[in-house]
């Protein structure tokens, strides 16, 4: 069976980009939100999810990729399954000693406060017009939440933290990294490959200040567990 890995991110921390640059590597296998499918096969029951998530990847990765292979859909001989999904805090337990490798991605909190701001004045995505506040609250605590499983995780686990500005900056180099964590080789085709997804990403914070009143110190010093300097 291919190795498993999960791709643990909060929304607007780059874990599309990072995803969709992975999966052109031709051992990976790409899946985008297997757990929201998951999710909604089980009547939207949180609990379902929790306990279905880890078997059913397992059952995906073995089958899922050797059936396409089969039916001549994908040629590529699989090394690793990587799958994209925000998952809920409540299931990262769940993965603790599961064998599969747990990738977190992290974003400047200030990044992710201006983006969600941004996101906020956009009616496809703020349907019930919820207050600024809570929204950009809600967004961040679930950044934490991500940061602190990581922290728990790679005590026993097979885990890694990249920061999306540090694959902005070099993507070449950190690709690398990852792919020598993943255990798959990565030649230089491979890693302009890679590096496509990120030529037009960048950082955006320029002057803008608003998300000050959301750094609370609690931010700061996750922040600072993760190497950001928010001062």
């Amino acid at each position: 069976m291919p190795a498993v890995c999960t791709i643990l991110g909060p929304m607007r921390c780059g874990t599309s980009i990072l995803s969709f640059s992975l999966f052109k590597h031709p051992e990976v296998y790409g899946v985008m939100n297997l757990s929201e499918k998951i999710h909604k096969a089980s009547g939207f029951n949180q609990q379902s999810l929790v306990d279905l998530y880890v078997p059913m990847m397992r059952v995906f990765a073995e089958n899922e990729p050797r059936a396409k292979q089969e039916a001549h859909l994908f040629e590529r001989q699989t090394k690793i399954v990587i799958e994209r999904n925000h998952l809920p805090a409540n299931l990262w337990n769940k993965l603790n000693g599961s064998g599969f490798k747990v990738l977190t991605i992290v974003r400047d909190p200030r990044e992710v406060t201006l983006s969600v701001l941004r996101w906020h004045k956009m009616p496809k995505h703020n349907k019930n017009n919820k207050p600024e506040g809570p929204w950009v609250t809600g967004f961040l605590a679930k950044w934490k939440e991500a940061i602190h499983a990581h922290g728990q995780l790679k005590k026993n686990n097979d885990a890694y933290l990249v920061r999306h500005e540090d694959l902005c900056e070099d993507p070449i180099n950190e690709g690398r990294k990852l792919f020598d964590w993943l255990g798959i080789a990565s030649d230089d085709d491979h890693m302009q490959r890679f590096a496509e997804g990120y030529k037009d990403a960048n950082i955006r914070r320029g002057d803008d200040e608003t998300y000050r009143k959301y750094m609370t110190p609690e931010i700061i010093k996750f922040a600072e567990r993760v190497g950001y300097d928010i001062s």
